[in-house]
């Protein structure tokens, strides 16, 4: 499998505007908001150009990292790289133009990405 690089860090978030301003000026970023259809569910996410990723998540107890992502040349080599390093697919779909991996591999969540062109943005948000 080969790792292009780290896409983004996923962060869970009880309310994204105010997360937004906090990360914005904590960070000296901006941030761009994105309402992601995943089959029956309108997610809330804000992407910054540093690889931030605000996820809101309705009755959120304590706000923490969610996921990383790295962005992989191939997503089909994902699946047995996973298998033999002693992990577990959680889950295989795609948003946008945008195709993702989630594994379990020991106490981390990682989701492996794939998509044509630098615009990890325009890749999610296409076709929505």
């Amino acid at each position: 499998m080969k790792i292009k690089g780290i896409e983004r860090v996923a962060l869970k978030v009880k309310d994204i505007d105010q997360s937004i301003t906090f990360f914005s000026k904590l960070f000296g970023t901006t941030f761009q908001r994105q309402n992601v259809q995943i089959n029956d569910s309108v997610i809330k996410v804000a992407f910054s150009p540093l690889g931030i990723e605000l996820l809101e998540e309705a009755n959120l107890e304590k706000e923490s990292l969610r996921s990383f992502h790295l962005r992989v040349e191939n997503i089909q080599d994902v699946h047995p790289a996973v298998l033999e390093a002693g992990g577990e697919i959680l889950a295989h779909f795609t948003v946008g133009e945008m195709e993702h991996m989630i594994a379990k591999i020991g106490d981390f969540r990682i989701v492996f990405v794939s998509y044509e062109g630098n615009d990890s943005l325009k890749a999610l948000s296409s076709g929505n």
